[in-house]
This record gives structure tokens, C-alpha cells and sequence, in this order.
């Protein structure tokens, strides 16, 4: 496939185009009976519109493309979409394209689709259109940047697939989606992270600034066991970079032990120096790893300091 077939150019103007398009045309119902395509197993139901115009399809008739960028879809977010169909119908149609066994494919508005579905609706609003071939994922992807975020993860993988399926290059692709070259390549160094670490950042755990730091770590198992130390002690991405940078010069070994590291109280000198001179000279340790939780140890060296520590208590030798 070379390039795009109609330029670059020509992607983000589709648009465009199709919003005037959408405008222009009236929704024309399909031909077959309601009880027809409420029945719908393998679809067989023939649309017969002009060219680029919108119909109202059966629901069982669609279904997702391979071109959807987005995995995710928040369920609250969809529930109100939804409710807002019941009460004012699809103001914007689906953009789709038939595909060999009948069924048509979504180009763009599976979220919409979704909530569609939850209203229970039969028959959708869709725009179709079949000249879509090699422009496909390059208009699903653009509309979904445009409509509401991806999130890290969800576009390092759709950028991998669009220069993959539109045969672009890192520049093309960035003057494409109208971004800068080092944003499209920073973007797409998320598909290198260790596979735990993707998770973290597709749940908002991590950030894509911890994430291009946390890159710069090549081994995955040191580079997960980071980044859990990230999450635990909520660094910033400042502070992550000093980390990585301490791994780096000097192994897992140092950061590990800061883990392991006790929690500090500043007035644990004075309580031990205060207890120790009450018990006349027996040695006092507290050692915690949080406000709530530790010990405190009390060592001694003769009969005498024992038995003090006894009378401190009440007990007896």
C-alpha cells in the first residue's frame, strides 16, 4: 500500500466533508420490514440509498471494526449517553462501511453505538460509506483524538497500527494528526514498556511523563519493580528521575534498600534518651514504619538494668 492514495491532506479534510455531508442528507429508512430485521441473524437486509447518505440500519447489523483505537469505554459516561438518546434520539450518525458478509463495520462512533445499544434501540442513524478502503483507520483514529482523549497506552498502540496499515512514516503520521515528531514519537515508545508497567500507565497509575522515564530502563523486571516504587511513594516525575538515574549508576541494590528503609519520627532521639535515663541507663530503640505501626526495643547489660526494667512494669524476677 503506498501511502494514502489521496494525500496526506486529504484525511484530516474527510472530516470535515462528512460533517457537511450529514448536514445535507435526510435519513431515508431501509426497504425491509421491521419484523425482518428485528430477526436478523446473519444479516441480509440490502440498503438502498444514494451514494453518502444516511440510513437507519438494524443495531444487529453493526458491529465494531478492527480500527477502533479505544479499549476502554466508562460505563457511567455511556449509561448518561445513552439516557440522553432515549429522550432526544442520535443527533450525529455513525460513519460506516459495509463489509463482505453483510454486516457493516464502524468506522466511527462506537461509543455511540454503545449507548445505542443500551437504549435499546433497533435501527441506528449511519452514514455510509464504502470508499473508506485505505482511509479507514487513519478517520477512526483522527475522529477519537478529536472527541475525547485515549489514553497513553490506547494511542502508542492505534499510532503503531495506523503507520502500519497507512505504510507512514513517524513524520507523516505527526503532520497527519495535525502533533509535533517528538510527540508522535513519544507516544509510540509506550508500546516498549514492560507489559505490568502499560497497565499501570492505561490506569492512570502512572503518568506519561513517569512513563518516558521509566523507559530509559531496558530490563523489565527492574523496570516493573520501579515503577511499583513510583506508585507506593507517589514520586513525581522528578523524583522518578532520580531514581532511575540511581539505578542506573548503581544497580537495584540501592533503591531496594531504600524500601526497605524504617520509617523516621524526629522524636525518636529525645523519647529514647528520656526513657534510657528513667531506667538508668537501659538502652532504648524505636524503630517504626509508620505513625501507627512499630516497636520498641528495650536492651540491657546487667542484673540491675533488668531488674529496673521489671519495677518499670510492675514485674517481678
Amino acid at each position: 500500500m503506498a501511502g494514502l492514495g489521496r494525500g496526506l491532506g486529504s484525511l484530516l479534510g474527510e472530516q470535515k466533508k462528512i460533517q457537511e455531508e450529514r448536514k445535507k442528507e435526510s435519513v431515508i429508512q431501509t426497504t425491509a420490514p421491521v419484523e425482518e430485521q428485528a430477526q436478523v441473524a446473519e444479516p441480509k437486509v440490502e440498503i438502498i440509498a444514494p451514494e453518502n447518505s444516511v440510513v437507519e440500519l438494524p443495531t444487529a447489523q453493526l458491529r465494531a471494526s478492527i480500527y477502533q483505537p479505544r479499549q476502554n469505554f466508562d460505563e457511567d459516561s455511556l449509561k448518561e449517553l445513552s439516557l440522553s438518546i432515549q429522550e432526544h434520539g442520535l443527533l450525529e450518525p455513525l460513519l460506516v462501511k459495509k463489509a463482505e458478509d453483510g454486516f457493516y463495520e464502524i468506522i466511527c462512533g462506537e461509543r455511540r453505538y454503545r449507548a445505542c445499544k443500551l437504549a435499546s434501540l433497533e435501527k441506528i442513524p449511519c452514514l455510509i460509506r464504502d470508499d473508506l478502503e485505505v482511509n479507514s483507520y487513519a478517520v477512526a483514529l483522527i475522529e477519537n483524538i478529536q472527541r475525547e482523549d485515549l489514553n497513553p497506552v490506547e494511542l502508542a498502540k492505534a499510532f503503531a497500527l495506523m503507520i502500519d496499515e497507512c505504510n507512514l512514516s513517524q513524520e507523516e503520521l505527526a503532520k497527519t494528526l495535525g502533533k509535533s515528531r517528538s510527540s508522535v514519537t513519544n507516544i509510540l515508545r509506550i508500546n516498549n514498556l514492560q507489559e505490568d508497567v502499560k497497565n499501570m500507565v492505561a490506569a492512570g497509575q502512572l503518568d506519561l511523563g513517569h512513563a518516558k522515564v521509566l523507559l530509559a530502563l531496558e530490563d523489565g523486571e527492574v523496570q516493573l519493580k520501579a515503577a511499583l516504587y513510583v506508585i507506593k511513594k507517589s514520586l513525581s516525575v522528578r523524583q522518578t528521575e532520580a531514581l532511575v538515574k540511581d539505578i542506573k549508576e548503581n544497580g537495584t541494590d540501592s533503591f531496594e534498600k531504600k524500601e526497605k528503609v524504617s520509617y523516621n519520627n524526629e522524636n525518636f532521639n529525645n523519647w529514647e534518651k528520656d526513657l534510657s535515663s528513667k531506667l538508668s541507663g537501659v538502652k532504648v530503640k524505636f524503630k517504626a514504619v509508620s505513625d501507627d505501626k512499630g516497636k520498641v526495643t528495650l536492651s540491657y547489660s546487667s542484673k540491675e538494668e533488668l531488674e529496673e526494667i521489671l519495677k518499670c512494669f510492675s514485674l517481678e524476677s
